[in-house]
């Protein structure tokens, strides 16, 4: 369902509970455009809905798969990747309503899914959209959060989902639950958890977290509310304008932005290979910070030059044409499907093994297939996925490749 937009959505909450500056600043300026990743998720998000509705089953579901959903102006294919994560969130639910049911308490199950939630309790504003929620009074609260994207989202504590179980206490209006379990199914993403997380709270503990809220929420309000940088700056739409973000660059460059100095001003930056390792990581923590405030300006210039407005020193310039289309792939046929036969199709191949699985059946292609391993990342050890393992062989190699770029520096 559609809400209008509020200032302290449950979504942006770790935001403005962090930096309580950033709801002021953003009021001030227009919503960041859509992007293909979040109408990809929105479209996945609807067939998830759908499917819990019973407006498609999970047959129609699979053959949707090549088929395209406009969504905030894109044009977003379903993949064999989006059917498996919806499938994988509507089985999760569906199998607990299931064992609700099998607990034999005569308490009604309800089921609410793409539900307004309001949290009322904590102040009109603080409202969003919940993925879903189950619950049985006398029994449990659960309350769902689909997330289609790549980055690992933590569950323990997580602030959008508590103010979702708040709000489904204040609308169901009884607090008679003997447990709350708030749970994130996330296919895409890697997490030595797995793709569903759950944790449990209780209803005292939620009551605790709002009034933490309603204090986070006044100073909001606050005329001289606090800036604060950190991984929260990636999703602000004030980051381009934010006096913290500038302060980062300013750090880390040497840029004297009260000017907006020229690049010349800028200090020399040593060679990284000669950077120690406590400064290297140092420098690394302003790096979400700074590269959102750059991408943030980058795409404000487009926009003004978008909308007929010069800025020195930049401009426009068309990229390649996209490859081209049948204007209507019936008519080729009628015109070349006498001559070519099935020439004018493409060469049959064999289904991927995602699509025959799901005929065959589950387990039956694991003698048949395999998974190339994927290209290791970098990232803080913090980070919630399983620590890689590294061949002695391949760490010998990278140490005399770097060894050996050294000796023109030292």
């Amino acid at each position: 369902m559609s809400a209008l937009h509020s200032n302290l959505s449950p979504s942006a909450a770790k935001r403005w509970m962090a930096c309580p500056g950033s709801v002021a600043l953003c009021s001030q300026l227009p919503k960041s455009p859509s992007s293909k990743n979040a109408a990809e998720g929105t479209a996945a998000h609807g067939l998830g809905e759908n499917l819990l509705l019973g407006k498609i089953d999970k047959q129609r579901l699979v053959a949707m798969i090549g088929e395209t959903i406009k969504v905030d102006g894109f044009e977003i294919e379903v993949t064999e990747e989006m059917v498996d994560g919806v499938v994988l969130y509507y089985d999760t639910i569906i199998e607990e309503i299931e064992e609700l049911r099998r607990n034999g308490k005569p308490a009604q199950i309800v089921g609410e899914y793409e539900v307004k939630a309001a949290a009322s309790s904590v102040d009109e504003h603080v409202y969003g959209t919940c993925d879903a929620r189950i619950y049985q009074k006398g029994n449990v609260l659960k309350v769902k959060d689909f997330k289609f994207g790549f980055g690992v989202v933590e569950v323990e504590e997580n602030e959008q989902m508590m103010i979702y179980a708040i709000a489904a206490l204040d609308s169901i209006k009884c607090e008679a639950f003997d447990s709350v379990e708030l749970q994130i199914i996330q296919p895409r993403a890697r997490h030595i958890d797995g793709p569903v997380r759950t944790w449990k709270t209780t209803v005292k503990e939620l009551r605790a977290f709002g009034e933490k809220l309603k204090a986070a929420v006044k100073e909001t309000r606050n005329p001289n509310a606090k800036f604060e940088s950190g991984p929260h700056c990636r999703w602000c739409d004030g980051k381009a304008h934010c006096p913290v973000n500038f302060k980062a660059v300013q750090v880390v460059t040497g840029a004297d932005f009260q000017g907006i100095a020229a690049p010349g001003t800028l200090k020399e930056l040593p060679p990284v290979a000669l950077l120690p390792f406590d400064k290297m990581t140092a420098a690394l923590d302003w790096e979400e910070a700074i590269t959102a405030c750059f991408s943030a300006m980058r795409e404000r210039i487009r926009l003004e030059l978008e909308s007929g407005r010069d800025v020195d020193g930049w401009k426009l310039v068309d990229g390649k044409d996209g490859n081209r289309k049948y204007v209507d792939p019936a008519a080729v046929e009628a015109e070349f499907g006498a001559l070519l036969g099935d020439g004018i199709y493409e060469p049959k191949k064999i289904l991927s093994p995602a699509r025959l699985e799901k005929v065959v059946g589950k387990g039956k292609l694991d003698s048949l297939t395999f998974r190339p391993p994927g290209i290791k990342k970098l990232v803080r050890d913090h980070d919630p996925r399983p620590r890689a393992e590294v061949s002695v062989v391949s760490d010998f190699a990278q140490i005399e490749a770097r060894d050996s770029s050294l000796d023109g520096l030292l």
